[in-house]
């Protein structure tokens, strides 16, 4: 996503999703290096909270110059009551669990990986530890 773009919602990329989760009837959508701060997500949900729900984890330090992870369920396509939502590595890997049809429970887990090589190493190796648990 490289970043949310305007600071005005309306005219922000989140306009766009909007409209394109609803026309092409996607129910999830991953997104990575979103950069989004808590007041921002406030802002969007004032916009697009009847269609869109927005789960997000930012990088704790940088939570809006650098990774970022979301993921956007359109709620009228998926039911988003009971969504379990786990920031396994804040701004880098997150998992989400949602009920499906029939009992059935589908995991998500959308992942952005750091560019500088040891750092994505110790990424993985983590998630990799947190994933056995």
């Amino acid at each position: 996503m490289k970043g949310h773009g305007s600071q005005n919602p309306l005219q922000s990329k989140w306009a766009d999703i909007s409209r394109m989760m609803k026309d092409q009837k996607i129910g999830i959508l991953m997104l990575q290096e979103t950069h989004l701060s808590s007041n921002y997500v406030d802002e969007v949900w004032k916009f697009y909270g009847m269609r869109l729900e927005i789960l997000f984890s930012a990088d704790e330090h940088n939570p809006t110059g650098k990774a970022g992870i979301t993921i956007v369920l359109n709620k009228d396509l998926i039911q988003t009551d009971g969504v379990e939502v786990t920031n396994l590595i804040p701004g880098h890997a997150m998992l989400v669990r949602i009920s499906w049809h029939r009992g059935g429970v589908f995991n998500w887990l959308a992942v952005y990986a750091p560019n500088d090589e040891q750092e994505s190493k110790r990424m993985w190796n983590t998630l990799t530890t947190k994933y056995k648990e």
